[in-house]
């Protein structure tokens, strides 16, 4: 993977020069940390409305995700 990583800022360091390859590495950067900040709010909004529901209904046991219930972003190294 690095190895993939490392050409890839070869290549746009020969195509678009150092200064706007930093600058869009940034603006990916700052996208990507935009897009895991919403999707973690979006979970813990999901997380309160089914804990909200659950007493709402008046159960007298409290509804909860377990973890192989919640959406995790797999990684493979391919």
């Amino acid at each position: 993977m690095i190895t993939a990583s490392a050409f890839f800022l070869f290549l746009g360091l020969l195509v678009f020069g150092p200064k706007k390859t930093i600058e869009m590495s940034q603006t990916v950067g700052r996208a990507l940390a935009q897009f895991r900040k919403a999707a973690s709010q979006f979970q813990s909004q999901l997380h309160e409305e089914v804990r909200t529901h659950g007493k709402a209904v008046g159960s007298s046991r409290s509804i909860s995700l377990r973890e192989e219930d919640t959406v995790k972003p797999e990684f493979r190294n391919a």
